[in-house]
Parts: C-alpha cells; sequence; structure tokens
C-alpha cells in the first residue's frame, strides 16, 4: 500500500493537484471497499487531462469533476463536500439512509380517526363520538371527515339517539365512499323508527344505486323482510329471487334460501306449505350433506329444523 500512494501522490503532483483534493483522493482511495481492484482506475482518472470528457471518466460516487471554469473556492467546496460524505459514509456502514425508509410519523387526523374506531369496536361510544367530534373541529379539511361522520352516525344510533344519526348521514357527501354505507344505516334507524316507507327508500336507493358495494345484498333482504312483514309476499318473493341469483356467493344467500321458504309457509296469498317444507329441507341438506358455504355453518340452520319439525307435526304425519 505504501508503494502505491506513493505512486499515488508522485502522479497528483505531476498534474500540479492542489493539497486538499490531494488529501481528499488519498481518503477515498484508503476507503474504498475495493482498493485494489480500482486504484489504477484512479490513477488513470486524476492524471488525465482536466479537458477530458466526463462521460469517459470513471469517478468516486458523489464527486463532480472539476471544470475548467471552476474556482480555488469552487474546488475548496468540493472537498470539503466529499470529505463529509466520507465521514457519513464510515459513520453509517449502511450508507447514507433513504428519507423513504424512515416511516413518515402519523397525521393529527389519522391518530384521532383511529382513537375513536377503537373506542366505537370496543363499544364505548361516547368516546368515540367525542373523538369524531373533534377530528372535525380540528381538521375540516382532512380526507377522513366523510369517515368520522359515518362512525358518528353509528356511534349515536348505538346510544340511542336517531335524530342526531340521521344529522351526520345527511350530512355526508352522495359522491363519497362511504355514502353507499350512510344509506343502508339510514335505513337501519328508519326501520328502527317504525318509518317503513322512508326504510325502504333507502335499501332501495342502496342496491339500486351501488349494486356492487357489499351492502347491496343486505339491502335486499332488507327490502324482502319489510315486504314478508306488510304482508306483502309477492314482492318480498320477486326480491329474495332476485338477491339468491344476483348475490349467489355472498353471506346472505342463505338468508334469502330462508326467507323463500318462509313466504311461503307465511304468507297469506302464497302460503304452500309443501314448497316450503321442501325448501327447507334442502336448505339443510345444502348444510348437513354438501357441506356447502354459507350453508354448512349458517345460524338459520336451527331455526330452519324448528320450522321444518312445526310443519312436519302440523301437516303430515311422519312415519
Amino acid at each position: 500500500m505504501k508503494n502505491f500512494l506513493n505512486c499515488t501522490i508522485s502522479n497528483l503532483l505531476k498534474t500540479k493537484c492542489s493539497y486538499p483534493i490531494l488529501l481528499t483522493i488519498c481518503i477515498i482511495v484508503i476507503s474504498t471497499p475495493a482498493f485494489p481492484k480500482s486504484s489504477e482506475a484512479i490513477i488513470r482518472i486524476i492524471a488525465e487531462p482536466q479537458n477530458s470528457s466526463t462521460d469517459e471518466q470513471t469517478l468516486q460516487p458523489g464527486i463532480k469533476p472539476v471544470q475548467q471554469n471552476e474556482t480555488a473556492s469552487d474546488q475548496s467546496q468540493l472537498v470539503d463536500d466529499a470529505t463529509s460524505q466520507i465521514s457519513s459514509a464510515k459513520s453509517d456502514p449502511a450508507g447514507k439512509r433513504s428519507q423513504m425508509d424512515i416511516p413518515a410519523p402519523l397525521s393529527g387526523d389519522t391518530v384521532i380517526l383511529e382513537s375513536g374506531i377503537n373506542a366505537y369496536n370496543s363499544g364505548d361510544y361516547n368516546m368515540a363520538i367525542e373523538k369524531f367530534e373533534e377530528l372535525e373541529s380540528l381538521f375540516q379539511s382532512s380526507p377522513f371527515i366523510m369517515q368520522a361522520k359515518l362512525y358518528l352516525a353509528r356511534s349515536f344510533y348505538k346510544t340511542n339517539n336517531r335524530e342526531k344519526a340521521l344529522e351526520n348521514i345527511r350530512s355526508i357527501d352522495r359522491n363519497s365512499g362511504e355514502y353507499p354505507a350512510a344509506l343502508y344505516l339510514q335505513g337501519e334507524i328508519y326501520l328502527s323508527l317504525k318509518q317503513s316507507s322512508e326504510a325502504k327508500n333507502s335499501f332501495f336507493q342502496a342496491t339500486s344505486l351501488f349494486p356492487g358495494h357489499d351492502l347491496a345484498d343486505n339491502s335486499l333482504l332488507q327490502l324482502s323482510r319489510i315486504y314478508l312483514a306488510e304482508g306483502n309476499g309477492e314482492e318480498a318473493l320477486k326480491i329474495a329471487v332476485k338477491l339468491l341469483s344476483s348475490y349467489p356467493d355472498r353471506d346472505t344467500s342463505d338468508d334469502a334460501f330462508y326467507m323463500i321458504g318462509k313466504i311461503y309457509e307465511k304468507d297469506s296469498r302464497l302460503k304452500d306449505i309443501e314448497r316450503a317444507r321442501t325448501i327447507y329441507t334442502n336448505f339443510i341438506k345444502r348444510a348437513e350433506v354438501e357441506k356447502r358455504a354459507p350453508y354448512h355453518h349458517s345460524p338459520l340452520l336451527r331455526k330452519v329444523k324448528r320450522d321444518l319439525d312445526f310443519i312436519n307435526r302440523n301437516y303430515f304425519v311422519v312415519h
């Protein structure tokens, strides 16, 4: 190494290189991991005339070549920059850290939103309301405002403050991603208030405007239940069949199947006990024999067995 350094210094002196640059180059050479392989290249680079094309030079990363029109102060600044980078590389063996590797701190609105959601999920609805209202107050331009309003509506509904729940639902932007869920929640609230017309309107909008949403099938199921309760079995049946045909892979398909059986069992105009019995029997077959989802683990299975047993005992003589 001593012979190499002597050779390097000798070549550099021939180019009339300034001492600060000379010192920096020596440091770079010594600190280079591939020192033996890069030594001849460095000597060749430094020994070349200054008007050589930078495209043909192999420079140490981060060090700019000295241009002809640069002053002595410019060269000194380059030396300082290079020395600073070498020092940084030594203190951080992995090299200079990218800012992308450092996780960005959570913003204030995100922290409050997460606190509110955690409170809601844990059943502390009053705390949830406090957090979501705080977010609305402090971060009026937050992208989470609509989400906060939806959670506020849910929280108020859970605390039986239906009026405040509806108030927050009405303030949700129709173009926001929360609007379909808001329509469904609005339907549930009206249903709890025994306002079936408003409930049907909300569920109808949810499923017709957003047929691809996760709650579209649930909206159809609610509509079918309302119509059956109102004595309109034909409309209830039509909607249940639509649910089963449009969303066969959704978790509500077993609900729709059971609903069809219930319509034939209960509706005054469509009552057909034999058909209801067949539907309940097929439900049990899908659950226990075919083990088809979602029938296999359906919470409705017990009800189906109970209803089938009732029909068999009251309408058929089972041998």
